[in-house]
């Protein structure tokens, strides 16, 4: 998300809560986005106002309120095709996809995702449309379509490393790597994920880190290394604590279960499934819509 430049003091407390946002200062920067959303529409500055809205679906999508997340994305949306800002519309087209992935709720994700690919196809930077991509082949992947899936993360990678998305260029490896990984290509995957993890740690993106190392871990259960898959799964797990994202969390608890079932430990399974089945019931009930606590 672009920062302000020559930024007015609403601006200015939005590029605070961004900043606060990426420190974990998740109350903090709710604070400061919601007050420059409040300047904004004092203003009656549209355009900047779903800028707004869009960083406060981010961060209560980052602390689990997701249903208050797709209310803000909602909002966003319909002031970016008020103004007509047809970039700012597939963004949030885009957003509301990956948030709906994340939902599980997969039918929906591609509406967004697809909508959103219309729209860049004709006029956006390499940046976004690879982020469209990624979010489109993660779709693929997840259903199965793994030729389509490495043909999309393909096409995407070249675009992130033109516009300078590094983390959309680490996201895309690691996916890339796990394609590998179901095609029992395992030194290909291998060499990907260990071209992502510098990444991640120069962006110091613990959400990210944490993402690759869960799946550096896959590959070594994959290979047999069940004591080296828990110990980068565990890695995997402290940084998502530490980063308070709890549907990581919950899906790198219930690896470490598997893979501690696996090894004979039946108390440590037991024990990580049951913390990942507590924190996926909470954030299910934290939805209002019955349909998404349904998947």
């Amino acid at each position: 998300m672009a920062l302000y430049q020559d930024a007015t003091p609403a601006e200015a407390l939005h590029n605070d809560g961004l900043k606060l946002f990426e420190k974990g200062s998740f109350d903090e920067a709710i604070a400061a986005v919601t007050e420059s959303l409040r300047l904004h529409t004092a203003g009656q500055k549209k355009e900047e106002q779903a800028i707004n809205l869009r960083l406060l679906a981010l961060i209560h999508d980052g602390i689990g309120e997701r249903q208050k997340s797709l209310a803000f994305y909602g909002r966003a949306l319909g002031l970016a095709r008020e103004v007509k800002n047809r970039s700012l519309e597939a963004r949030t087209l885009r957003d509301l996809g990956v948030l709906h992935y994340n939902l599980d709720d997969n039918d929906r994700a591609f509406q967004y995702l697809e909508q959103a690919l219309v729209i860049q196809r004709k006029d956006s930077k390499p940046g976004a449309l690879a982020l469209t991509l990624f979010g489109l082949g993660e779709l693929r992947r997840y259903r199965g379509n793994l030729i389509e899936a490495r043909k999309l993360f393909e096409e995407a990678l070249p675009l992130a490393r033109e516009g300078k998305e590094r983390a959309c260029e680490a996201d895309l490896l690691s996916s890339l790597a796990m394609v590998d990984m179901k095609e029992a290509k395992l030194a290909a995957s291998r060499q990907r994920l260990e071209e992502a993890m510098p990444i991640r740690e120069e962006l110091k993106d613990s959400r990210g880190e944490g993402s690759t190392r869960l799946k550096l871990g896959f590959l070594l259960e994959r290979q047999g290394d069940l004591p080296g898959a828990f110990v980068e799964m565990k890695r995997a797990v402290d940084l998502y604590e530490a980063a308070k994202y709890q549907g990581g969390e919950a899906f790198g608890r219930q690896a470490l279960a598997i893979v501690a079932r696996r090894s004979g430990d039946l108390g440590e399974a037991n024990a990580q499934m049951l913390r990942a089945v507590g924190i996926a019931e909470g954030l299910r009930q934290r939805l209002s819509d019955r349909d998404l606590r349904a998947t």
